[in-house]
């Protein structure tokens, strides 16, 4: 090549070379500027690598990611996610390919100064650097906190709505419905998709042409407006509502919607007719009065108990000067004494006080009153409510009761018999005079001591014993007991007690009514000793000896076993359960007998036979007599049986010697005949 032709191709290679140079120079600032772009950019930009791996990102997602983007470099994105997000990443990501478009995903980062932060990620592939190079995806990341957390606020704004038991509605500047929540769906019967157009395309024509007249305009003007209404149900009857209505207007004060809230008043008025018929219904007077003591309502039983023919001729008229004017007394009652100004004084209930109301005839009645602070929400104390109950006949009954329980008390303090009232200690709480005068006391001496003193300590213990027996199952006991009397004898009384039990079964006190037995106890020691003699006596004949009233046998000695050969039981209950032992042939005459002489109230004195359980015949001679119980006159009868059989013996062996010796003797005498 010629010196011409290099010089040529050097000039070329020369221009190329600048050129190359201008381009490259070109190119380095194109890349200056996107670099800058990338690192200012308000949009937060990473590059990942296959694996996931953090290869570059700008200042805004190293922000957004709470680190540095060197530190960042080199990690792992997912480790850079709230923990319950990285598996849904990690899938998503798995996801991706070099043939997608564009993939959208909402990420929760879990950011070092903050408790969480969402991003949405919009990714799309990267080219690689150069080919046989591993792929590459290029993230946007917005932050979309704000906008997330309202987005939950809007839907938990919505949840609110839906839940909730009024009805709430939302309708365009126009009237026209965007919104109603079930319940004012379930109200009107309606189902989603089929709403009205109008907001008060429901409603009665009163209640439609007040929203539309009042309701709307108000709202518009004022800001908000709230009335009575009503809306037609389901069923299609009317149901009140309460209603308020808001205007909402946008940043340029032009308005954007309105909002509704109804409140079903069905249950209100349900009650306010309730109570109205209680009050109608109550046997109890109540009435309201306001702050100056005047009359606002009575129910029909103020009025009647009152005097008042109807309710009008009370209202407005001060019910102290009418119904409470004077003292039970006469005296004049100052309204200031009033326990009723007292409560509006004071702003506090009076419980239950006993007084006297006037009718408008002049006449009165006891009472017993409450009365309470009537309250409304704007000034307060608006007067009080009072009841009040005709007590006429529980006085005339607890005067009644007085005079009773004076009556009895008088029974009991004056009584012969011993009376008194003791705690579970028997500390005496009671005792009548002929108590403290058994004891050469008075009552009120005797009351706060404790009975169990008035015995020896070694007694003491029976008497513990003795309470501790008493229950709720068994609350009455008997006991006799001596004790010291005033002139220095043992004397012995018979106490019933009675112990009483509170609801939970606890006791809490006896009372007691005494009889002195003293002379009882000595009639029934005689009388011990004297049957203690007469058994004796009766033991020791040798004869058998019974006691009988009518049939029932009383008594038979014990000789009746050595006698008849039967113990004296054998006799028991019937005295006749005798003649069974009685030989057949003597049998009926002998109860024939005995009857007679009852009927006719004479002795008996028989001799009969009897045949013993061994088989052996025996001859008893029985002798009878009535007398009388000495003390309440009951007939008995008395005999006594004796063992003639011997003697029996004896006279048979006789009448054989008598008939031989007549039988040898008309012999004797034949012969000297002949």
């Amino acid at each position: 090549m010629s010196e011409t032709e290099l010089r040529a191709f050097a000039e070329a290679l020369q221009r190329d070379y600048a050129e190359l140079h201008q381009q490259y120079q070109a190119l380095q600032d194109v890349c200056d500027r996107y670099r800058d772009r990338f690192e200012q950019a308000p949009t937060g930009y990473l590059i990942l690598d296959g694996d996931g791996r953090i290869e570059a990102l700008n200042e805004r997602a190293a922000e957004l990611l709470g680190a540095s983007a060197q530190a960042l470099e080199g990690t792992l994105l997912a480790e850079r996610l709230a923990p319950d997000a990285r598996e849904d990443w990690l899938a998503c990501y798995r996801a991706f390919s070099p043939a997608m478009s564009r993939c959208s995903v909402t990420l929760r980062l879990q950011h070092p100064a903050a408790t969480e932060r969402i991003v949405l990620a919009e990714a799309v592939p990267e080219p690689p650097p150069r080919a046989g190079s591993a792929h590459r995806y290029r993230l946007g990341l917005l932050e979309v906190t704000e906008w997330h957390r309202a987005l939950q606020q809007r839907d938990h704004l919505l949840e609110i709505l839906d839940a909730s038991p009024n009805y709430i509605g939302m309708a365009d500047p126009e009237g026209r419905l965007i919104y109603r929540n079930p319940a004012f769906k379930r109200a009107a019967g309606l189902e989603s998709g089929n709403l009205p157009e109008w907001l008060d395309g429901d409603y009665p024509a009163w209640a439609a042409r007040k929203v539309r007249e009042a309701g709307l305009p108000e709202a518009a003007r004022d800001g908000t407006w709230q009335g009575e209404t009503a809306i037609r149900g389901s069923d299609g009857r009317t149901v009140p509502v309460w209603q308020t209505i808001a205007a909402h207007r946008d940043r340029a004060g032009t308005l954007a919607y309105y909002s509704t809230i109804l409140r079903d008043l069905s249950q209100l008025r349900a009650t306010e007719t309730f109570q109205h018929q209680l009050l109608e219904s109550l046997a109890e007077g109540v009435v309201g009065i306001d702050t100056e003591g005047r009359y606002t309502f009575l129910n029909p039983a103020a009025c009647r108990m009152l005097g008042f023919a109807e309710e009008q001729e009370a209202l407005g008229r001060e019910s102290h000067r009418l119904n409470h004017h004077t003292y039970p007394d006469g005296s004049p009652f100052p309204a200031a004494a009033c326990p009723v100004h007292t409560v509006q004084r004071t702003s506090e209930p009076l419980e239950a006080w006993e007084d006297r109301f006037w009718r408008t005839d002049g006449t009165s009645f006891p009472v017993v009153v409450y009365a309470a602070p009537l309250r409304d929400t704007e000034s307060g104390l608006a007067g009080a409510v009072i009841s009040f109950q005709d007590i006429s006949e529980r006085v005339a009954r607890e005067q009644a009761l007085a005079e009773r329980e004076a009556h009895y008390r008088d029974l009991v303090e004056n009584h012969p018999f011993l009376a008194a009232r003791f705690l579970p200690d028997t500390t005496i709480t009671f005792a009548n005079r002929a108590l403290a005068a058994f004891l050469d006391t008075e009552p009120d001496r005797l009351e706060g001591t404790r009975w169990v003193e008035l015995y020896d300590p070694d007694e003491r213990a029976s008497f513990e014993r003795y309470l501790a027996a008493f229950t709720p199952e068994a609350p009455l006991q008997e006991i006799e007991s001596p004790i010291t009397a005033a002139t220095g004898e043992t004397r012995w009384v018979h106490w019933t007690n009675r112990a009483f039990f509170d609801e939970a079964g606890e006791l809490t006190h006896f009372q007691g009514v005494g009889i002195e037995i003293t002379e009882q106890r000595q009639a029934e020691q005689a009388l011990y000793k004297s049957e203690r003699r007469f058994r004796q006596m009766a033991e020791g004949i040798d004869e058998v000896f019974l006691l009988r009233a009518g049939d029932e046998l009383l008594y038979v000695s014990p000789a009746c076993e050595r006698i008849l050969g039967y113990p004296a039981e054998a006799f028991f209950p019937s005295f006749f359960n005798f003649l069974t032992m009685v030989h057949p042939d003597d049998r009926k005459w002998l109860r024939e007998t005995i009857q007679a002489a009852e009927a006719a109230g004479e002795p008996t004195d028989v001799e009969y036979r009897i045949i013993r359980p061994d088989g052996e015949l025996r001859w008893l001679h029985t002798h009878g007599y009535l007398l009388h119980d000495e003390y309440d006159g009951t007939p008995l009868r008395v005999g006594s049986a004796r063992d003639i059989t011997p003697y029996k013996d004896l006279q048979h062996q006789l009448e054989a010697a008598n008939r031989a010796k007549s039988d040898f003797l008309n012999a004797v005498s034949h012969d000297l005949r002949t």
